[in-house]
């Protein structure tokens, strides 16, 4: 464009060399024109030349002198739009209404500040009689009277008008190119560059300090040379358009351009250069490559997930589905694409499946369950949460299924309510079995007072009357109630043990279903035995008791919050069994069964640890409070023992010691002797201390031991005979204690007495059988058992053992 501006310029100042010498001429030619005025026309000869000479330049020309007429080239009549007969003879004012209005105030000013000389170029619009807008560049030389006043005009003009719209054009894609936001540069034949838009000499600015001025200046096109040099070599040999992606890698934020080079030919069509566009597409780049990462990990996801996945289309043909569906139904992908939804269901849910569409096309999502038919015929239960969406593809609709094989769950749920049926007829059995024991206890005291009293008069009754008879009679009711209740502990579990030798392993794992049962919803069970048989010699149904105790203690203590319940059992030797841990010492043996359960509640706190086993002690809101001390009775009449290990937070854990079968005992295992205790003098009345809450079992009590040659003296709480006791600790030759008191139970009575009288033996009664009662039997600690209803002779029998 400035090229332009310059080669325009020059033929101006060619034209105002012209104009001066036209003037001469011109001078001659006013002559010419008075003379033909006066009707004697003398135009030389030669004007016509002067004339066609401008007129082939392209310049028109007009002249004005204060009263002589209006001379001007044909050319500028038409482009000043004059008609044929204007101006007549008038000053320029006549012609100049013929400028443009916008220019016209504009022109007025300049021809108002020239004086008397040569008016520079100016340029104008002026609208022809065809109504078209021409540009002027007229160059005038002006006279003036001494007044000021115009008395003659002399000009050349020249039509620009093109020029104007050549600029106006070029101003346009100008801005085009500054408007666009992409980065455009002019590269010439040599690598100049001689043009860059304002993104691009920011982006240049930003990343190099300033535009380049040379291709080769580019630290871009240095690190991808090869790859640049053979798509300029294509726009510029060949005059072929290139598109590729570039990387700017040396720039801070690496962008990436889409790049387009054009070929820029001159106006012979030789290409003299090439324009490159480039566009930053950086956010577009990155999408993409996050778009087919995403995918990626989207059909990882698919293929590996354990559900299975399944896509639909409106027409219930299967577009994607996962390998986990094929394995469960079992087919091949190739054969599940394309096939129809209803291929793989039954017949007969026909109707369940089209409510579940319906379902689904009104809400846009459903959950139900699937009845899957699988390659074999046979079916599988399936979970499906099914939503709705639009195919990237095209506007209609899709269908995702994504499926959970619960088949495994509603076997599971279904052999659990089983189990939970049966976990209610033994709770309800334990519930009967509790109430079972309660009356027996009852019933033992009261045939205690019975059968004593019935002793008595049967003692003064002579055989032969018939009062004998009758109480004989009286004698045989009352050992069918004892028997009675005798099958009421046994229904309570609290009758005579069955010992023989078994298998522990097979009884544990007999017992799973009910041990997971017993574990409920919350609480995930393990069991782990070890892979061979654990024989140990008891009543199996007692240890399986003991099991089922430990596992429902440490759910209870878990509470709902749930957690995991682990149960092991193995063989471990004598050695291993640490005695210091023990919470008394181990039956001899060379080898033991270990039985651990543990769980993850909250633990029990240190000084609640001591009371865990006592008879109606309880941490739980709910619940008897028997289960632990059943255990320990149960695992000390089978010579076995316990260790308990609980810490705050991380748990519990019972370890439980049964000796094994055919193993031989170790030296270290040996029960240490009993102590010998001195029986009292010969003809001394053994003098016995009783305690017994029930007033008639203790009148009893008492009258068959001065029947028996003792010295009884009865109480009915432990408290009183403490307070005996305190103010004589070496009164008393031995106890009778009932196990089961309210205020204060028979074994804490027991170890109270021992505080005052510590080699005191104890002679422990109750109505429940002996076994339930090797947990504080030790004949070690000169203690004994006696089961109620009792007769003076085995009260004789059991004191003088004890005695001995």
């Amino acid at each position: 464009m400035t090229e332009g501006h310059d080669s325009r310029q020059a033929e101006l100042d060619e034209l105002h060399a012209a104009l001066a010498a036209a003037h001469a001429e011109l001078a001659r030619l006013r002559g010419a024109d008075r003379a033909v005025a006066s009707g004697q026309p003398e135009w030389p000869a030669d004007s016509s030349g002067l004339f066609g000479l401008l007129r082939l330049s392209g310049v028109e020309f007009f002249e004005w002198r204060l009263g002589s007429p209006f001379h001007c080239s044909s050319g500028f009549r038409v482009l000043a739009g004059l008609a044929d007969d204007e101006p007549r003879g008038e000053g320029p004012e006549a012609w100049l209404v013929h400028v443009h209005p916008d220019d016209r105030a504009r022109l007025q000013r300049r021809l108002d500040a020239i004086g008397s000389s040569q008016m520079p170029p100016v340029e104008y619009r002026v609208v022809g009689r065809d109504g078209r807008t021409r540009w002027l560049r007229t160059s005038s030389r002006l006279e003036r009277d001494p007044g000021g006043r115009i008395v003659a005009v002399a000009a050349v003009t020249l039509d620009v008008t093109g020029e104007h719209e050549a600029r106006a054009l070029l101003a346009e894609r100008a801005a085009f190119l500054e408007a666009v936001p992409d980065c455009i540069l002019k590269v010439s034949r040599d690598g100049g560059i001689p043009y860059v838009n304002s993104v691009a000499e920011g982006f240049f600015r930003q990343s190099m300090g300033a535009p380049p001025a040379h291709i080769d200046q580019l630290p871009y096109v240095q690190r991808h040379e090869e790859e640049m040099r053979a798509h300029f070599l294509a726009v510029m040999n060949h005059g072929e358009s290139a598109r590729f992606p570039f990387v700017a890698e040396s720039h801070p934020q690496r962008p990436v351009f889409d790049v387009v080079a054009t070929p820029l030919r001159d106006e012979e069509g030789r290409i003299e250069g090439a324009v490159l566009a480039a566009r930053d597409v950086s956010r577009l780049y990155h999408a993409e490559r996050e778009a087919r990462a995403t995918l990626r990990r989207f059909e990882t996801l698919v293929e590996t997930a354990r559900a299975s996945i399944l896509l639909v289309d409106d027409q219930g043909r299967i577009t994607l589905v996962n390998q986990a569906f094929c394995e469960a139904a079992g087919y091949a992908p190739g054969q599940v694409i394309g096939s129809l939804m209803r291929d793989y269901c039954f017949d007969e849910d026909a109707e369940q499946r089209r409510q579940q569409v319906r379902e689904l096309l009104a809400e846009g999502a459903a959950s139900f369950n699937w009845r899957l038919k699988r390659a074999d015929g046979g079916a599988s239960h399936f979970r499906v949460d099914a939503s709705t969406t639009e195919s990237p593809h095209s506007a209609r609709r899709e269908f995702l299924f994504v499926a959970t094989d619960i088949s495994g769950d509603l076997a599971r749920a279904a052999e659990r309510e089983e189990l939970q049926r049966q976990v209610y007829h033994a709770q309800k059995a334990e519930s009967l079995g509790l109430m079972a024991s309660g009356i027996a206890h009852d019933l033992n005291n009261m045939l205690m007072a019975a059968i004593g009293q019935l002793s008595l008069a049967q003692q003064q009754a002579r055989p032969t009357t018939a009062l004998a008879g009758h109480l004989a009679t009286v004698e045989s009711v009352l050992g069918r109630m004892e028997g009675l209740t005798q099958r009421m502990l046994a229904y309570a579990g609290k009758g005579a043990e069955r010992v023989e030798d078994f298998d522990f392993a097979r009884l544990l794992d007999a017992s799973e279903p009910l041990l997971r049962a017993s574990a409920g919803l919350h609480t995930r069970f393990a069991l782990e035995i070890e892979s061979r048989p654990l024989p140990v010699s008891g009543d199996e149904n007692q240890l399986e008791q003991v099991v089922l105790n430990l596992v429902q203690n440490a759910v209870d203590a878990m509470g709902e919050r749930g957690g995991h319940v682990r149960v092991t059992a193995r063989t471990v030797p004598a050695s291993a069994v640490r005695s210091g841990e023990l919470l008394w010492p181990l039956a001899a043996a060379g080898a033991y069964v270990e039985l651990a359960v543990r769980d993850d509640g909250p633990g029990i706190p240190g000084d609640r640890i001591a009371r865990v086993f006592e008879p109606f002690y309880t941490t739980k809101t709910t619940g008897r409070g028997l289960g632990l001390s059943v255990v320990q009775g149960i695992v000390r009449a089978h010579g076995g023992s316990i260790r308990l290990r609980s810490q705050g937070g991380l748990g519990t854990e019972f370890r439980i010691y049964l000796p094994l079968v055919g193993a031989t005992a170790a030296t270290s295992d040996v029960v240490a002797p009993l102590p010998v205790i001195e029986l009292p003098a010969e003809g001394k009345e053994p003098r016995i201390l009783v305690i017994d809450d029930d007033e008639d079992v203790l009148a009893i009590t008492e009258v068959m031991l001065e029947q028996c040659g003792f010295k009884a003296s009865a109480h009915l709480s432990g408290d009183e005979a403490l307070a005996l006791l305190g103010s004589n600790p070496a009164a008393f030759d031995a106890a009778v204690v009932d196990l089961t008191m309210p205020d204060k139970d028979g074994i804490t009575v027991a170890a109270e007495l021992r505080v005052l009288a510590a080699e005191l033996p104890v002679l422990f009664v109750s109505g429940y059988s002996k076994e339930l009662t090797h947990d504080i039997v030790r004949p070690d600690e000169r203690t004994a058992f006696l089961r109620k209803p009792f007769r003076a002779e085995g009260l004789k029998e059991a004191l003088r053992a004890l005695l001995r």
